[in-house]
């Protein structure tokens, strides 16, 4: 089906392809069983995806508009939609190939998510707007590397959930505005810094096992949270981090050995160092000083692994008594 001439919206109810020209824009929906088939570069003023099935085809889809596809429709996707107008953003079906492949937001394009959007890779330097419990971004199974290549303003959480014993890198940092980033299975090693505002940074593992892997890069943020059902590392590196609050394991968590590997890291903190249920190792170069908010950090049950140097492993500022001991704080191999 070509399209004529500008008219309000096309709607699809049966089965067949699907091609438009560029300037000859409609609204695109699907709203019936059957399936269609882009046969060509899609240009629409929006989609939206209600029940049947359509398949991209492989051409890429600049929509100047909303994007949504709730649970009811399946949606095939494997070249790149481009939001090139605001509108809102959805994609709840997150099995099979009902996921977004990947899009991309244009610059001075604000994307609204309306719940959680199913993706693999993301680009852009638009704005997207979300929050930190139901509209969020849901990276399932990304295929490659640099799936989050995003770099305008993003105020949504990140689920990252891995191919299981899976390890993705990133060549750049991520930047949220106070909402949280979650990796729930494989590991991320990042290319750059994580900022997270008021956020947390959680290695979870809900999923399955895996972490976070700074890659001596730096890492600010409200809390580090780990662990959950499986085994989860955290690797500060060689990095300079600032952690506003605290360092423990997860609220959820059950089972799964966790790991927090120290390095030659410098840890401002801010709150609490809560060494329960988690293996901490360090070389004598790693750091626990006070936080940016000057307030002294507390160690309670933390061992660790490694023969060390505590003048070297704690750091109170100018002042040592910044740092507060706790029983059971360090374990073996602290020198006179």
């Amino acid at each position: 089906m070509n399209l004529p001439t500008k008219i309000a919206s096309v709607v699809l109810n049966g089965t067949g392809d699907v091609t438009t020209v560029s300037g000859n824009r409609a609204d695109l929906e699907v709203d019936t069983a059957g399936t269609h088939t882009a046969i060509g570069v899609g240009y629409w003023d929006s989609f939206l995806l209600t029940a049947g099935a359509y398949i991209d085809g492989g051409f890429v889809h600049n929509i100047a508009g909303s994007i949504l596809v709730p649970i009811s429709g399946t949606l095939t996707t494997t070249a790149t939609w481009v939001m090139t107008a605001d509108g809102t953003l959805q994609q709840l079906n997150s099995s099979g190939a009902s996921k977004l492949f990947s899009i991309t937001i244009d610059t001075g394009v604000e994307a609204t998510l309306s719940g959680r959007v199913v993706l693999e890779f993301i680009d852009g330097d638009g704005t997207i707007t979300g929050n930190n419990t139901t509209n969020f971004l849901f990276f399932n199974s990304p295929g490659a590397n640099n799936f989050y290549s995003f770099t305008g303003i993003n105020s949504a959480m990140l689920n990252i959930l891995l191919t299981t014993a899976t390890t993705r890198s990133l060549n750049q940092g991520i930047t949220l505005v106070d909402v949280d980033m979650n990796v729930r299975r494989g590991t991320l090693v990042l290319g750059g810094d994580i900022n997270l505002g008021t956020g947390d940074l959680l290695p979870s593992s809900d999923f399955g096992d895996g972490g976070i892997d700074m890659n001596g890069h730096n890492l600010s943020c409200n809390d580090v949270l780990i662990g959950e059902d499986n085994d989860a590392t955290m690797d500060f590196g060689t990095g300079e981090h600032t952690i506003n609050s605290d360092i423990k394991k997860a609220a959820g968590y059950v089972s799964g050995t966790l790991t927090i590997e120290l390095s030659t890291s410098t840890i401002h903190l801010g709150g609490t160092f809560d060494g329960t249920t988690i293996t901490v190792t360090a070389s004598a170069a790693a750091r626990i000083a006070v936080g940016d908010n000057s307030v002294a950090p507390t160690l309670t049950n933390v061992t660790v692994n490694n023969p060390l140097d505590a003048s070297g492993v704690l750091d109170g500022g100018s002042n040592d008594s910044n740092i507060r001991f706790m029983r059971k704080t360090i374990g073996k191999g602290l020198a006179a």
